[in-house]
């Protein structure tokens, strides 16, 4: 069986660590190489890699340097035949050029978790990066995205990526930690807990979660665990409110029983942006979403996403539109308990194959080994 070899741009995203074990585990020969970069530390994943040296966060032109050096080292670590399996645009470009010194007698992976700004730009700059990513696409087996949207609206609309050569696997759990719940049913008499976990980016989403906290200190507390990036101020509007708690990082699945356990709701909304709207925040659908669904934790995602048509059409939480922050604040405030009953008793109720992988992983190898 020819060798799977990962590329990363962090060891430390469950996604990636999903990828290698499921390939692992269907019986594939996988290999990681791994570039370092600030970001949350999570774990590494579950066999040794190799590391390729340190890349700059959102800097396209001061990575291309590293990617360079990183190009007579996976060529040696290659043989013609083997998969070059590439975690975002970056990684698949490094792939590539290591398949073009073996004669293009390698297949390559392109793997798309997220759509970028940069990518749907009018400017010289994203037009590279799409031309680039053209060539990528060009030589490619197979794309695998995360999303279905990802197809539909950029990969086939944009790029002309006919459907059959995409692969949809889903941000769905791979493992199924404990259902456990140290809250009683929550009746009003006690503040609503609310969780928000993960990538902490979502500048519109807290200011509404922050401005809930200030106007209802008795009624609502909000958990906050997981890693800053783009709130600048968020460690310090948590430490000026008493109902805001803050817990730091957390790793994937080990630590997903307490997070669940401890909220009654969960905030699972994309960030939308803040100035110009390119759409792209309609697209993805989070592991926030397919956690809650699995613990059965109501949920509060983003109006017109695809989050949100999931929870609107199960009745599974709510939606609000954090663009619209009062309106958005008053719906929040009005969930009273049969609503969270009602979302509860159908989150119970929803099949297992929404949130919970079957044969993605083996079919994706078929088509590629």
């Amino acid at each position: 069986m020819a060798r799977i070899h990962c590329l990363l741009p962090v060891p430390s995203q469950p996604r990636f660590h999903k990828r290698i074990a499921a390939f692992r585990a269907a019986g594939a020969t996988v290999r990681v190489y791994a570039f370092e970069r600030e970001y949350f530390r999570g774990k590494a994943p579950d066999l040794n890699y190799h590391r390729l040296g340190r890349l700059q966060h959102e800097s396209y032109r001061q990575r291309l340097p590293a990617l360079l050096r990183a190009v007579p080292f996976l060529w040696r670590q290659t043989r013609p035949g083997d998969v070059l399996y590439g975690f975002g645009l970056d990684m698949a470009l490094l792939g590539l050029m290591v398949h073009w010194l073996h004669g293009a007698r390698t297949r390559l992976v392109y793997e798309c978790g997220d759509i970028r700004p940069s990518m749907l730009g009018r400017g010289p700059g994203s037009r590279l990066l799409r031309w680039l990513e053209r060539r990528v696409l060009a030589a490619t087996t197979r794309v695998v995205i995360t999303a279905p949207a990802f197809g539909s609206h950029y990969f086939t609309a944009v790029q002309g990526v006919p459907s059959s050569r995409l692969f949809l696997i889903e941000n769905k759990l791979d493992v199924m930690p404990p259902r456990t719940t140290a809250l009683p049913v929550w009746d009003g008499s006690r503040p609503l807990r609310l969780g928000y976990f993960g990538l902490l980016r979502d500048r519109l989403a807290w200011e509404v979660m922050r401005r809930w906290a200030q106007q209802a200190p008795q009624a609502v507390q909000i958990l906050v665990r997981g890693y800053p990036f783009g709130i600048p101020d968020l460690r310090e509007a948590v430490a000026a409110q008493p109902n805001i708690g803050f817990g730091g990082e957390y790793v994937y699945p080990d630590d997903l029983p307490a997070l669940y356990g401890h909220v009654d709701l969960v905030w699972v909304a994309y960030p939308r942006p803040v100035g110009d709207d390119d759409g792209r925040w309609r697209w993805p659908r989070t592991n926030r979403f397919y956690e809650a669904c699995y613990f059965g934790v109501p949920m509060i995602g983003q109006t017109g996403s695809a989050d949100g048509e999931l929870i609107e059409g199960y009745d599974i939480g709510l939606t609000v539109d954090t663009a619209a922050p009062e309106t958005a604040l008053a719906r929040l405030q009005a969930i009273n308990p049969a609503d969270l009953a009602r979302w509860r008793a159908n989150l119970a109720a929803l099949p297992p194959e929404l949130y919970l992988y079957t044969d993605e992983h083996e079919r994706l190898l078929a088509a590629l080994l």
